[in-house]
């Protein structure tokens, strides 16, 4: 519920501040390793709309270039992908018309806030935000 409340939050901050999506990847040192772990997704955009989710699905990204997507506890949906630098590619490893993602490249950044990292998935006027905790450091 914590990491719900957290995530929200920061999500309604960043919507009013234009700057948030301008991350630096290199000067916050980020590698490509960030990306494994398991991430809440409570929110996405389209063309300027913003749109909170009641049940935030989980996204994992694994070391073997695969990840899954888990929604009320179940897994849904199966991806592989890949991350060079700030370009990520999703495919999914069966055709539905439902994924979470489209298939298709993404431009990655990644913020990290106090103990929150985020990271925002864009193609075009579609972004994800995903959040999780940062590990220790």
């Amino acid at each position: 519920m914590k990491l719900l409340f957290i995530t929200v939050s920061i999500l309604l901050l960043a919507s009013c501040n234009s700057n948030y999506m301008e991350v630096n990847v290199a000067t916050d040192k980020f590698d490509n390793k960030e990306i494994l772990d398991s991430w809440a997704m409570c929110a996405t955009s389209n063309n300027g709309m913003m749109y909170q989710m009641n049940s935030c699905p989980t996204i994992t990204f694994t070391k073997r270039g695969t990840g899954y997507v888990v929604k009320s506890t179940l897994i849904t949906e199966s991806f592989t992908w890949t991350l060079d630098k700030e370009s990520m590619k999703i495919i999914y490893k069966t055709n539905s018309t439902n994924s979470t993602f489209p298939d298709t490249f993404y431009y990655a950044s990644f913020n990290r806030e106090k103990e929150l990292v985020n990271l925002t998935l864009r193609h075009n006027d579609n972004f994800f935000y995903l959040s999780r905790f940062a590990q220790g450091e």
